[in-house]
């Protein structure tokens, strides 16, 4: 269970059929999703330690599998991704929008405090949600 697992399953044409792609986003959710992006590795993982981190990249991927196998549900899914984001920085450095964060809560920001790759990505849901 990894995170790339979505970028495979986003291409317009995956590999495996939908029925599969929905058990693997049923088994993200459950190891991987957190309010703030996705796991590098399960916490049931052996290897799971301090170097593992959460990346908000991959959320784009996951909105849109989520409108793409579960319809109207997955949109509001989608939705709740993007209005974790969607809030108001209070100064610079807002959590929000950090390259990686730490894996257990609080989740707290790692790399670059704006980054280009987690700010596309949301917009990338808020523009999946109006294509919708």
């Amino acid at each position: 269970c990894k995170p790339g697992q979505l970028v495979a399953m986003a291409l317009p044409y995956p590999i495996v059929s939908d029925d599969k792609i929905a058990k693997a986003l049923s088994e993200i959710e459950q190891r991987l999703v957190t309010p703030v992006g996705l796991r590098n590795l399960s916490p049931d993982d052996p290897k799971f330690g301090p170097d593992t981190c959460i990346t908000p990249y991959y959320l784009g991927f996951l909105a849109e599998l989520y409108m793409k196998i579960y319809g109207e549900d997955g949109l509001r899914k989608a939705e709740t991704i993007y209005h974790v984001f969607d809030e108001k920085p209070n100064d610079v450095q807002s959590p929000n929008f950090f390259e990686k964060f730490s894996a257990e809560p609080p989740y707290e920001g790692k790399g670059s405090p704006l980054s280009a790759v987690t700010i596309a990505s949301i917009n990338r849901i808020k523009l999946l949600i109006d294509q919708f």
